[in-house]
C-alpha cells in the first residue's frame, strides 16, 4: 500500500474521531423547521358568532399567526393567540366577531409561520356561511290604545336586533270571540285596529314567527279600549 493512501486513510479516521462528521449532522438537524397541523383541525373549518373553531398544530420554533386573503376585510374575524413558543401541541381559536348578513359564504386564510422565517409555514381556509339571526325581543307602539267606535288606529312593532333575517313577520291577534275591535294586518310590522263597539280593554297580542331552531318568545300584549 502506498504512503499517500495510508496517509489519506489515517486522516479520514482522525476527522471522524474528532467529531467533524458529527457536527455536520447536527447542522442538518438545525436546518429548516416547520408547522404541522394535528387531528384534521385545519380542514373543513367554519365559524359563526358564538361558535369558535379550534386548530391544533406542532411548531419547531416560536410561531406567529396572520389572517390573510380575507373577503370583506378582516374585521369580522379574529384569532387568539397570535403568537407562541415551540411545542408539539399548540392551539389557536378562530372566532367570527360579526354575523354574515349576506347571502353568500365569505372566507379567509389563517397562516402560521415561524417567527424566524426559517420555513415557509402553512395555511388553511376558514369560512363563514350566512348567519341566522333570530329576533330577541319585540316592542309595540303605542303601549296602549283608546279609540272610538268606527275609528281606526295603527299599532307598530319593532324588534331587536334590527338586522334579524330568519323570520321578521309580526303576527297580530285579538282574543277569540271578542267583538269590540277588528284587527287587520297592514304590513310586516304593523296592524290596524278598528273600534266596533264600546268596551274593553281588549288585549291585542303581537309576536314574531319563530324559525324552528330559534328561541321562543312570549307575545307582547297591548290593551285597547273602545269608547262611544
Amino acid at each position: 500500500m502506498s504512503t499517500k493512501l495510508i496517509f489519506g486513510i489515517s486522516l479520514l479516521a482522525a476527522l471522524a474521531a474528532g467529531g467533524i462528521f458529527s457536527a455536520c449532522g447536527e447542522g442538518e438537524a438545525d436546518g429548516p423547521k416547520g408547522i404541522k397541523f394535528l387531528d384534521g383541525t385545519a380542514t373543513d373549518a367554519g365559524v359563526q358568532v358564538g361558535e369558535p373553531h379550534t386548530t391544533l398544530f406542532s411548531a419547531e420554533g416560536d410561531w406567529k399567526v396572520e389572517i390573510i386573503d380575507t373577503e370583506d376585510g378582516s374585521d369580522w374575524l379574529e384569532v387568539a393567540p397570535v403568537s407562541g413558543p415551540a411545542g408539539e401541541r399548540n392551539e389557536i381559536v378562530i372566532t367570527a366577531i360579526k354575523p354574515n348578513l349576506s347571502d353568500k359564504t365569505r372566507g379567509a386564510h389563517i397562516k402560521i409561520t415561524l417567527q424566524d422565517e426559517s420555513a415557509a409555514g402553512d395555511r388553511f381556509a376558514i369560512r363563514q356561511d350566512k348567519t341566522a339571526v333570530f329576533i330577541e325581543s319585540i316592542t309595540v307602539s303605542p303601549a296602549s290604545l283608546t279609540l272610538k267606535v268606527d275609528e281606526s288606529k295603527t299599532l307598530t312593532a319593532s324588534y331587536k336586533p334590527e338586522y334579524a333575517n330568519t323570520e321578521t313577520h309580526i303576527h297580530w291577534q285579538k282574543p277569540n270571540g271578542d267583538d269590540h275591535v277588528e284587527v287587520r294586518e297592514t304590513g310586516d310590522k304593523s296592524c290596524s285596529v278598528k273600534g266596533l263597539k264600546a268596551g274593553g280593554p281588549v288585549k291585542i297580542s303581537a309576536w314574531a314567527v319563530s324559525d324552528p331552531k330559534g328561541p321562543r318568545r312570549d307575545p307582547i300584549e297591548v290593551e285597547v279600549t273602545v269608547t262611544n
